[in-house]
């Protein structure tokens, strides 16, 4: 099993977080130590690639570390994959020693950097860091086997920003994607696990709902503003996980990677999620795409 990278002083969070579900949480195997990389868009540049001129996309973002005086890094490499596939990554910039430190990314590097293929109406791209550490041990932002390096625990960090960032061409929203099963590709909060199977149903022409598997489940519905596809939910109640932990909510968190992809059949929010009994959780991002 991987290491999953998280600070030793959230051990106690940790444990905080995995009453939620079980009266018997358990904990990580094997914990490790590595810096928290942070992303940021700067919202001045393309937010998506035109599928009409995907060639004239010019994106720009920063690169930061969460913890700002962690030094038990030796280099990070801004790396980028191409529609999901972990095994199609590739280098932008290797060798970063200073942070923060800002990028432009454009349609052309993305084209050339993928074997001069065309950008498609389907393609998608996730930007993520790869850390080195001080002993040269490498923490791989898209690992080979699939599995996250880092414990979605790190999600509960106040205020934390992105560790990756995605860029897909834009697509004129079709509601009608946006009902039938979906398979889940991440689920931060880990009520399913990638592969599960989900029904998504169609409210109406902006919205759509799923569900959470809590007990007493109810929808969770999702906004889409069809002039952006910029995804949103608005504080709801969907469920509970049995005596003592109160009833659930979620509503959306600001974030880049609230989204729809409607040529590809993605949708991705990042929920804040909280409990009245319990307090917060902070911030938990699902994603998933059309079977």
């Amino acid at each position: 099993m991987r290491t999953r990278i998280i600070y030793g002083f959230l051990i106690a969070l940790i444990f905080s977080m995995g009453c939620r579900k079980s009266d018997a949480p358990e904990l990580p195997g094997n914990l490790g130590r590595a810096p928290v990389p942070q992303f940021s868009i700067d919202s001045s540049a393309d937010l998506s690639i035109s599928g009409q001129d995907p060639n004239s996309f010019t994106g720009k973002f920063t690169l930061d570390q969460y913890f700002k005086t962690d030094h038990s890094f030796k280099s990070f490499d801004v790396v980028i994959r191409k529609n999901g596939d972990n095994s199609s990554v590739q280098v932008l910039q290797a060798d970063i020693t200073e942070l923060p430190a800002s990028f432009t990314i454009t349609g052309e590097q993305l084209k050339t950097l993928f074997g001069n293929t065309p950008i498609e109406t389907t393609d998608f791209f996730d930007i993520g860091a790869n850390v080195t550490l001080l002993n040269d041990q490498k923490i791989e932002a898209f690992p080979s086997d699939g599995n996250p390096n880092y414990d979605p625990n790190v999600n509960t960090l106040p205020n934390l920003k992105p560790i990756t960032l995605q860029y897909g061409v834009f697509c004129t929203y079709d509601p009608s994607v946006y009902d039938g099963d979906f398979v889940v590709v991440q689920d931060d909060w880990a009520d399913y696990h990638p592969g599960d199977v989900v029904p998504i149903t169609k409210i109406d022409d902006t919205h759509f709902s799923f569900e959470y598997a809590a007990a007493d489940a109810q929808p969770i519905i999702v906004t889409v503003d069809p002039a952006t596809n910029i995804t949103s939910v608005g504080n709801v109640e969907f469920g509970n996980y049995g005596p003592g932990f109160g009833n659930f909510f979620a509503q959306s968190a600001s974030s880049p990677n609230n989204y729809v992809l409607p040529c590809q059949g993605i949708f991705s929010v990042v929920l804040d999620i909280s409990s009245d009994a319990l307090g917060d959780f902070g911030n938990f991002r699902i994603v998933m795409q059309k079977k």
